[in-house]
């Protein structure tokens, strides 16, 4: 701690001692949180479970709201993008295609009536707003936040953070 607090950017990460490939991917600045290397899709994947990776994005110039998706159902890896279409919602920027990417794995699922829904997502307001961590203050998050109360009377949802550029292949695909 004596090492990193206090210095802006500082990136540190507490190690089981026995994880040395971990280590070494984090001193060489290639570092994946082991738990995603060792959770790929094939190896998470039971019948109907499905497996996403959401992210949104938010072009400035075109103030365009997009949200993708790398969504893993029946073994199968498929990819979806989305354009936001509500221009209130651009306020929100790429918050709004965050909750899009994860509005539409959720009704995938649903409608095609996964059993379970993992979302792997890489800003903290998808879990924080679905489990009522944070407080939903707009019609987007609160309308979001219902959408994941109700889904979740037919489909059991569970959500794990990924972190943001790290390389965790199907998150850089949904960033795409």
């Amino acid at each position: 701690k004596a090492q990193v607090n206090g210095y802006p950017g500082a990136v540190f990460k507490k190690f089981d001692n026995s994880d040395t490939e971990a280590i070494r991917l984090f001193m060489d600045g290639g570092y994946v949180n082991a738990a995603y290397i060792e959770q790929s899709p094939a190896r998470k994947h039971s019948e109907g479970v499905w497996i996403a990776y959401t992210d949104g994005s938010y072009n400035p110039e075109t103030k365009a709201c997009g949200a993708g998706l790398v969504l893993f159902r029946n073994g199968q890896k498929e990819t979806f993008s989305l354009l936001n279409e509500d221009k209130e919602a651009e306020g929100m920027r790429n918050v709004t295609g965050e909750i899009l990417a994860a509005c539409m794995a959720i009704d995938m699922a649903v409608n095609g009536h996964a059993k379970k829904l993992i979302i792997r997502h890489d800003y903290t307001g998808i879990s924080e707003w679905a489990n009522e961590h944070w407080q939903a203050k707009n019609k987007y998050t609160q309308n979001y936040r219902s959408k994941v109360f109700v889904a979740r009377k037919f489909i059991d949802i569970e959500f794990e953070h990924v972190p943001a550029h790290t390389g965790v292949q199907h998150n850089e695909e949904a960033d795409v």
